[in-house]
């Protein structure tokens, strides 16, 4: 199974990762904006 970590596969995993890291910081950036939404919504 080993031998099975094809390119196309850590390719895969790579842009899972850098999909993630962009996800997360969207994230943040959403929730920023929502709290700075809230503060001036009160």
């Amino acid at each position: 199974m080993r031998g099975d970590a094809s390119p196309k596969r850590s390719a895969a995993s790579i842009a899972a990762k850098l999909i993630f890291e962009r996800n997360d910081r969207v994230d943040i950036l959403l929730r920023r904006g929502a709290r700075d939404r809230t503060k001036s919504g009160t």
